[in-house]
């Protein structure tokens, strides 16, 4: 077996003695790919390899760096750190791992799929850097539902790409017939040990020769496909909430193992009558002036259908009713323990009386002091308008609301007021 090269490390590799670390990097794993003994046929790529190999010991080690550079000599920067008889990490057959050779592995993938929507990054080349065999990485989906979906609950079917194990080779790499080859590795001998998985066999001993590989999946014994999954979005849920979906996230790129998760981003669309406060539900009801004035009742709608809600006698503009138990229920509490409903209440003024209407009122809250000379020098259509106006303030002043004059139409929040609510 070779025996590490006494050269110096910066000619080696091809760097200067002033290079980073990410340049002393890249440019090893640049030579490697040339030199590796699997891919260049010239015989002394073999003894090459191993030399790019201890010149790299030496240099992606600051103190062994340091102690090269202060006694200009391999062996001075090796002692102290296990010189001989160590194997070295071997590289056969590629770079698919970490750094400068993921590069290499992200053509092997490309060549089959593109990267996953939706995903984080998973595994090698399009999936991201290199990740711990048997890991899978999780995917996210954005799902829009509607109001009454998000407040109900609801099954959704969603469509997405994943990662999985390739169909033709049921996730082995091999095509059909073929079988694994044993890794070869290489030993060094006076030099430096490398301390690394190697690349090809990812420690197990064994890899897929080139011609031996499945041609759907290139030897990565994974594809990505279109998953389809029933998800079940629980009631109560709102905009910015996840649904987790255990196991249909990706499979690991590198070995065995469990699947990730799928993550369900949730947006709620808005509804054309109702809003939400948490687990409460907002809504505005008119309510006629005969019923803000006498008490009565006026169907609302809920989540549930329309319901009857009681008005006080006297109920004010703006004022808000609560109904109890009517909102969204609570996100993963029993279906009993719900928001409530809150309805803002608007009172519509009629735009004209008739004449008993008139009298009726006037007869309760007595006649508008209207200013003589102006009415006597006003149309008559103008003097209507004044009566009805004058008459409505009237109204207003004595139910304790402001009139159109004074600004402002509601006397605030109601929320405390006691309220009804039941079904029909």
């Amino acid at each position: 077996t070779p025996r590490a090269s006494k050269r110096n490390p910066y000619d080696v590799i091809g760097v200067s003695k002033t290079a980073s670390a990410a340049e002393i990097k890249k440019a090893y794993y640049q030579k490697a790919k040339e030199l590796h003994p699997d891919s260049n046929k010239d015989p002394s790529a073999k003894d090459k390899f191993v030399e790019l190999q201890s010149a790299y010991e030496v240099l992606s080690d600051d103190k062994k760096r340091a102690a090269y550079d202060q006694f200009g000599d391999a062996d001075a920067a090796s002692a102290g750190f296990g010189g001989s008889g160590f194997p070295g990490g071997g590289f056969q057959g590629g770079f698919g791992g970490a750094g400068g050779g993921a590069d290499f592995f992200e053509q092997i993938f490309n060549a089959g799929f593109g990267r996953p929507g939706g995903a984080r990054a998973a595994g090698f080349g399009p999936f991201g850097g290199a990740g711990p065999a048997g890991i899978a990485e999780d995917i996210e989906l954005d799902l829009r539902v509607t109001f009454m979906e998000a407040a109900k609950g609801v099954d959704k079917t969603v469509a997405y790409r994943a990662v999985s194990d390739c169909d033709d080779c049921t996730g082995s790499g091999l095509k059909k017939g073929a079988k694994k080859s044993k890794c070869q590795q290489v030993f060094i001998r006076g030099g430096f040990h490398l301390s690394t998985v190697c690349q090809t066999c990812e420690g197990t001993g064994m890899y897929i020769p080139p011609g031996a590989k499945c041609h759907t999946c290139e030897g990565v014994g994974k594809v990505q496909k279109v998953n389809s999954v029933r998800v079940t979005i629980p009631a109560g849920v709102n905009t910015g909430n996840k649904v987790r979906v255990a196991g249909k996230g990706n499979a690991p790129i590198v070995g065995a193992g469990r699947p990730g998760d799928l993550y369900i981003n949730v947006e709620v669309q808005p509804h054309p009558q109702f809003t939400r406060d948490g687990a409460d539900v907002l809504v505005t009801a008119t309510v006629p002036l005969a019923v803000a004035l006498l008490g009565g009742t006026v169907r609302v709608p809920t989540i549930d259908g329309d319901v009857e809600l009681r008005i006080p006698p006297g109920t004010q503009p703006g004022e808000r009713k609560r109904m109890a138990r009517r909102g969204v229920r609570v996100l993963n509490r029993s279906a009993s323990d719900r928001g409530d409903q809150f309805v803002t209440v608007r009172v519509e003024i009629p735009r004209t009386l008739t004449d008993r209407q008139r009298e009726a009122l006037e007869a309760a809250f007595g006649a508008p002091a209207d200013d003589a000379a102006a009415v006597d020098d006003a149309p008559h259509a103008d003097h209507a308008h004044h009566h009805r106006s004058g008459l409505f303030d009237k109204i207003k002043k004595g139910l304790g609301m402001k009139s159109a004059g004074d600004g402002g139409g509601g006397t605030g929040d109601a929320a405390g007021s006691p309220a009804a609510g039941g079904a029909a």
